[in-house]
C-alpha cells in the first residue's frame, strides 16, 4: 500500500493469519479457506504468493510427496484466470535444491508454459539491510507479452 499497491484479494487457510491480516492492513480483502474452494478473482496487475513449504523446509518433516507441496499448482491455476501482467513467488530456499529442486524446476516449467518470463534467485534478506540471516527462493514473472525481463537486485548491505 505505501508503495502504491491496492490489495484487491488475500487468502489464507490459517484464521490466525487471516486476523492479523485484517489487523494490520486498511480495507483488507481476505478470504479464509483453501484455496482450492475459491473459484473466481478480480483483476490484478500483479500476483504474489506464498505456499507452504514444510515438505522442503530445513525444519520441517522434509516428506517429498506429502501434498501440500504441491499447492503451487493452485498459484498456477489462479495465475492462469487473472493473467496479470507480473508475479512473484517467495519460498524457503530448500526447495532449490537436492531431491526437491524438481518442485522448483516443476513450478518453473508451469509458469512459462502460462506465458510468463520467470527469473529466480536464492536471496538473503541481511544482504537487503533485514536484521536477518533469512534465505529464501524468489520467483519473477513477466508476462512474455510485455518487452522487459526482471532482473534481481545486488545486494545493498555487507556482511
Amino acid at each position: 500500500m505505501e508503495a502504491g499497491f491496492e490489495v484487491v484479494w488475500a487468502n489464507d487457510v490459517w484464521d490466525v493469519a487471516c486476523q492479523t491480516y485484517r489487523d494490520n492492513l486498511p480495507n483488507p480483502q481476505m478470504h479464509e479457506g483453501d484455496i482450492r474452494d475459491f473459484e473466481r478473482f478480480p483483476t490484478a496487475q500483479l500476483l504474489v504468493g506464498c505456499y507452504p513449504c514444510q515438505g522442503y523446509s530445513q525444519g520441517g518433516r522434509r516428506d517429498p510427496d506429502e501434498s501440500i507441496n504441491f499447492l503451487y499448482r493452485q498459484f498456477d491455476r489462479v495465475l492462469r484466470i487473472v493473467n496479470p501482467k507480473a508475479f512473484v513467488v517467495e519460498n524457503v530456499n530448500g526447495m532449490a535444491y537436492g531431491p526437491n529442486r524438481r518442485l522448483l524446476d516443476n513450478q518453473l516449467c508451469r509458469f512459462r508454459l502460462a506465458g510468463y518470463k520467470v527469473s529466480w534467485q536464492v536471496l538473503n534478506a541481511r544482504d537487503f539491510g533485514v536484521p536477518q540471516n533469512r534465505r529464501r527462493v524468489f520467483l519473477v514473472g513477466i508476462r512474455s507479452d510485455i518487452d522487459t525481463r526482471y532482473v534481481f537486485p545486488e545486494p545493498s548491505h555487507g556482511p
